[in-house]
């Protein structure tokens, strides 16, 4: 059913009743991009994306997911060549992707991809982990993060 392939959640751009700033880069002419931005889903004004998703039928696999979500086939290109960073225990009770700090490899080796070869004029990356913590724990102060991720990520 759909509410079992798609929580209630907002994952598409319809959901945006207002122009975004991808709609405005846009008409001024700028190539864009997206990775794991929030409600970006089938976002006409954004070239290169990776919408937030994790993937909430555990039968469905990462293009078909990404596909659905408005990914073009360059970036379905992109997430499989970095699916390997993915962890390997990805996978919560429910067949969900975690939003586990190995996830953001992921997303950061994808986002390394799309700026080397398309080299958008606007991108918006939305790292998983970091935004975990702060809906765990309300805020996440860069000290914070520093403590659990290591100086700047090491």
């Amino acid at each position: 059913t759909p509410a079992t392939r798609y929580p209630r959640w907002h994952l598409f751009t319809d959901m945006v009743k207002v122009e975004d700033v991808f709609a405005a880069a846009k008409r001024a002419g700028a190539t864009t991009a997206a990775i794991y931005w929030p409600v970006t889903g089938c976002n006409p004004n954004v070239d290169y994306l990776l919408n937030e998703y994790f993937f909430y039928d555990p039968s469905e696999t990462l293009e078909e997911g990404f596909a659905r979500q408005g990914s073009s086939p360059e970036m379905l290109a992109i997430a499989r060549k970095n699916a390997h960073l993915i962890p390997n225990d990805r996978e919560n009770s429910n067949g969900q992707l975690r939003r586990k700090d190995e996830f953001d490899d992921f997303l950061m080796a994808c986002t390394c991809d799309v700026i080397r070869t398309y080299q958008p004029d606007l991108m918006l990356v939305h790292n998983s982990w970091p935004d975990s913590l702060r809906h765990q724990h309300r805020a996440v102060c860069m000290r914070e993060w520093r403590h659990h991720k290591g100086d700047c990520g090491e």
